[in-house]
């Protein structure tokens, strides 16, 4: 085996390769060599309300894959990097009849990326919880349903 911090390992989930992220005046240390990348990559889709090519959301989920064995190394980024996947969700469930089914579809292969991974538990606590949000939701589902129908 390379020894640790070897670019060999930076491929390897996990690995003994430590990354230090400066957080509030304090060091945080963290195994998820690609979070900074991940984050990156979530910010754009957020910033483009989704509308980003589609190896950028591939990408992510990628590299969310690579933890299956361990998950919870990315516990302590689940909160930042599903958030604006889930606040983009919610954009588009209040944009009824004018949602984008690709986006919803990409957006929720990567969401569940992150619930396969970490399971829905943890997940779904980073998900917005407000009964405003039923209704459009509900609409979203029928709608991805009968797309889905439909391309069958």
């Amino acid at each position: 085996m390379a020894p640790a911090g070897d670019a060999a390992d930076a491929d390897d989930a996990g690995e003994g390769v430590v990354m230090e992220a400066e957080v509030d005046d304090e060091k945080e240390v963290t195994f998820v060599v690609e979070k900074d990348e991940v984050a990156e990559l979530i910010k754009r889709i957020e910033d483009a309300e989704g509308r980003v090519e589609p190896q950028v959301f591939h990408r992510v989920q990628t590299i969310i894959e690579r933890y299956q064995e361990f998950g919870q190394l990315l516990d302590p980024h689940l909160e930042v990097w599903i958030i604006p996947l889930a606040a983009v969700l919610r954009a588009q469930a209040h944009a009824g009849e004018d949602a984008d089914m690709t986006l919803v579809q990409r957006v929720s292969k990567v969401l569940h990326a992150f619930a396969t991974v970490r399971g829905y538990k943890t997940v779904v606590r980073f998900f917005p919880h407000e009964a405003k949000d039923v209704e459009p939701v509900v609409a979203l589902l029928a709608k991805s349903h009968d797309a889905a129908a439909a391309a069958a």
